[in-house]
């Protein structure tokens, strides 16, 4: 009996050294014991972790003291103990990284102070996805792509199917970049890349997939080629026809400089404004591409002729405007009370040098010959202006004194030498303005 009990007091000893031993371990090990969430360099998908600490294999130690921050910022008032560490949920962290760190004291026969420190990173931010071709739509002139290049979060994942097929997952590079290599592309396809960035983040694109071998079609072009504008502003527009992919580009050029207009991608429409050119010639290019990088390009010409016309009934003058200056004034006469010269912006549709006269069938005009021919009296004088307000011209006349007055049937009349120039200078198409 008392061997057996003295086997069982060394047995005892020999437990109690053991456990003694073990729990000198535990708490000498103590710092790798901890248990800190999140982890140092966990990425987490929320910008409200559950931030926590505890000792679980130190059975029997309670927490006696402790000290915490987040960030710099001391929150030991914040945090909710349990006898073996804390737990705290901010309400919301920027994003980016973060540190948590603290000095929790253990109580068990002796103190046990314990240094922790953990940073992780917050990132709530899908992943985008980004390819060089256009992200919405790729097109292709042929049934396969060469290094489809892409780019993403770096460190993602990517899941990658064609038509319902996975594809091998291409390597995500320490920049985000990724290349894609596709064959055996039908006329239509659809692409779904997925990425999964280091916190879980998840985003999926679906990418048509066309094949487009044909170029686009240029339907308009205005100013026509060898068309003359008149007007002080230019308005040049042209417009496409793209059946397959899009217009991915478009370069036009006038007079061999590049000029940057406005593309309504519903209309295929391009359009372009300048009051800068000035009046004469102009050249124009233009080359368009479509998603597939099928090309069609087009050159012609056209004019700009900025002359215009005003004429004034109060001042009984004409105004000769070219490239938005004024370059000259006439007298003239204009129609009587009971024949007023109509009002409006009407233009230059005719000229005739040594006009015959033609009788109207009027009231007024009853008594005259129905043909009076060119000369001396000649009421048209030696030039007639034709403008598109019924029967109404810019004319010489056979009476200079009337110039002035308010003296005609409704047209404008001019001295002989004034009419003779401006004759010259107009155009067909050059806009007259009649105003008070």
């Amino acid at each position: 009996m008392q061997l057996g009990r003295k086997i069982l007091l060394v047995l005892g000893i020999i437990v109690l050294i053991a456990l003694i031993g073990a729990w000198g371990c535990i708490y000498a090990f103590a710092d790798q014991g901890i248990e800190l969430i999140p982890g140092k360099g966990i990425v987490v998908a929320t910008s409200s972790p559950k931030i926590s600490a505890s000792w679980p294999r130190a059975i029997g130690a309670r927490l006696q003291s402790y000290k915490v921050s987040l960030d710099g910022e001391d929150i030991s008032d914040m945090v909710e103990v349990t006898s073996s560490g804390f737990s705290y949920t901010p309400e919301e962290l920027e994003e980016g990284g973060h540190v948590i760190e603290g000095e929790l004291t253990y109580w068990w026969l002796f103190k046990r102070k314990i240094q922790i420190r953990s940073h992780f990173t917050t990132d709530t931010v899908i992943p985008e996805i980004r390819f060089s071709h256009s992200s919405d739509m790729i097109a292709v002139p042929e049934s396969w792509i060469h290094n489809l290049e892409g780019s993403t979060e770096a460190g993602s994942r990517l899941r990658v199917a064609l038509n319902g097929k996975k594809l091998v997952s291409p390597h995500v590079d320490e920049t985000g970049h990724f290349s894609l290599s596709l064959y055996q592309l039908k006329e239509k396809n659809e692409l779904k890349v997925t990425s999964i960035d280091q916190a879980g983040n998840e985003n999926t694109i679906d990418i048509p997939i066309l094949i487009d071998r044909s170029a686009p079609s240029i339907l308009s072009i205005s100013p026509r080629d060898n068309e003359t504008v008149h007007a002080e502003t230019l308005t040049l527009s042209v417009g496409f026809e793209e059946s397959d992919s899009k217009i991915e580009s478009s370069v036009l050029r006038v007079d061999n400089v590049q000029v940057y207009g406005n593309f309504d991608t519903e209309k295929n429409i391009l359009t372009y404004s300048s009051n800068t050119l000035t009046q004469g010639n102009h050249k124009a290019s233009l080359e368009v591409s479509d998603a597939a990088g099928n090309t069609v390009s087009k050159e012609w010409s056209f004019s700009i002729d900025t002359t215009r016309l005003v004429l004034s009934l109060s001042q009984r003058r004409i105004f000769l405007y070219r490239e938005g200056k004024l370059v000259k004034s006439y007298p003239c006469a204009i129609g009587r009370p009971e024949f007023p010269t109509p009002k409006g912006h009407w233009k230059v549709v005719g000229k005739r040098k040594n006009p015959a006269w033609y009788n109207p069938g009027s009231a007024w005009a009853a008594s005259m010959p129905k043909i009076i021919p060119p000369g001396p009296s000649n009421p048209l004088g030696t030039r007639a202006i034709e403008l598109n307000a019924p029967a109404i011209r810019i004319h010489g006349t056979s009476n200079p004194g009337s110039v002035g007055r308010a003296a005609s049937h409704g047209c404008i009349r001019m001295y002989r030498n004034d009419i003779e120039e401006l004759f010259d200078e107009v155009n067909i198409g050059v806009p007259c303005d009649i105003v008070d």
